[in-house]
């Protein structure tokens, strides 16, 4: 074989390689949601520019839950989804020991997914259901691809564990004043109103409006959002990358 023709061989299987892992990193714009295998569901649903895994650590004292944030590879916890990637961030709740020398209780890992509720993620919920059940839950289905258009953002916290009290509690209130969407220019999108768990597993949904004084809230021409909020006693700080958040060059917001 010649040198020329190993050349054209080697440039060949490398582009190929390159257009397979790129097909394999943006499935969503390459196939329909109806093809996705359940690796791309799972992928789209806890890595992707719709979906950030956040592991803080969790204690109980004097029965309320307070929060510790582990770093990358630190403080005990996993290093996958750990806090300290260039889209996630988190601080707050300490470690070490409490006032008067006592020893704080040990943090217990715990995985927050934050997820941006857009179309896509609402197909890949329903592909999993239908890769596992479709007949029998075939009205849930339903419900998620045809969602109703929204005058909100929602954005879900997924394994959040602070106060679910619905009439005004401290937690609430709290979590009402520190939670926002910050614009790459520091420009604010504030809380529009908050929904809360209804149960042991259901999330927590952020709503925030598309719309502030006539004018669209958001645009691609922001490059990129960050979601402050807060766990417990951490504050958390997910960035979303709106420039990713495309199917077929279109916001899928």
């Amino acid at each position: 074989m010649s040198r020329q023709s190993s050349g054209l061989i080697f440039i060949v299987l490398t582009f190929c390689y390159l257009s397979a892992h790129a097909g394999e990193k943006d499935f969503w714009n390459t196939k329909p949601y109806t093809e996705w295998n359940e690796k791309e569901v799972e992928t789209l649903l806890k890595r992707s520019p719709w979906s950030k895994s956040v592991v803080i650590g969790t204690s109980t004292m004097g029965g309320r839950e307070a929060a510790s944030v582990g770093a990358r590879g630190g403080g005990g916890f996993p290093r996958g989804g750990a806090i300290g990637t260039e889209d996630q961030e988190a601080g707050g709740g300490g470690g070490g020991r409490r006032g008067g020398g006592e020893a704080a209780p040990p943090m217990r890992p715990v995985e927050v997914l934050v997820t941006w509720y857009a179309q896509p993620v609402r197909q890949a919920m329903a592909r999993s259901i239908a890769l596992r059940n479709a007949e029998s839950r075939k009205e849930e289905i339903d419900r998620l691809l045809n969602y109703p258009d929204m005058p909100y953002f929602n954005i879900l916290v997924i394994g959040w564990r602070g106060e679910t009290r619905g009439d005004g509690g401290e937690g609430v209130r709290k979590l009402k004043e520190e939670t926002f969407l910050e614009r790459k220019n520091k420009q604010k999108i504030n809380l529009a109103d908050i929904i809360l768990p209804k149960g042991r597993g259901q999330p927590l949904a952020l709503l925030f409006p598309k719309e502030v004084d006539g004018k669209p809230s958001l645009t691609l021409e922001d490059k990129e959002v960050t979601l402050r909020t807060r766990v417990g006693q951490s504050s958390i700080r997910v960035k979303f990358k709106l420039a990713d958040m495309l199917i077929k060059g279109e916001p899928a917001l």
